[in-house]
């Protein structure tokens, strides 16, 4: 009668019994973890193009001529994408519209015709953030609305866009 590793190999990984019901049932278990794994590699798979697709657009916004980065609201009025609350993104102008793309994903543009500049003031204490010591706002109407765009007092220039020579 064999011993040692010898009989190990003919029972198997079943144990003392030499049945492979056990088998069975490493092998079920192996291929559900083998599903598992494949579904969520198609997950991750999916995860990972996603985020390659948001990384990519963001620096693409970034090499726009005249970008900038800011929060927008809308002071009075309506204007359809745009709340009362500050949103950050992304934004430049093309002619006398600012095209604005939100914060994460910047996957939407919302486009906003600007008649005027209505004027410039600093930021309350605490009301702009994420947007360096002193940030500018300026005011634009676009209709009967009126928006606030904030960014980087380094970037004043880039926020009052064509509409430059109304500030000064």
């Amino acid at each position: 009668m064999p011993t040692g590793g010898t009989a190990l190999l003919r029972r198997g990984r079943s144990g003392k019994s030499g049945h492979d019901c056990d088998d069975r049932w490493f092998r079920g278990r192996e291929a559900m973890l083998i599903a598992l794994l494949i579904a969520l590699g198609v997950d991750l798979i999916v995860v990972v193009v996603f985020a390659a697709f948001v990384l990519v657009r963001r620096q693409w916004l970034e090499r726009q001529p005249g970008e900038f980065a800011g929060a927008i609201r809308v002071s009075s009025g309506d204007i359809d994408g745009l709340g009362p609350k500050r949103k950050h993104g992304s934004s430049r102008w093309v002619r006398d519209v600012l095209v604005w793309s939100k914060a994460p994903l910047m996957f939407r543009n919302e486009l906003v015709p600007v008649d005027r500049l209505c004027g410039e003031h600093p930021a309350h204490a605490g009301g702009v953030k994420r947007l360096g010591g002193k940030p500018v706002v300026i005011k634009f109407a676009s209709g009967t609305a009126k928006i606030e765009v904030a960014a980087r007092a380094g970037h004043r220039d880039q926020v009052s866009g064509p509409l430059m020579a109304d500030l000064t």
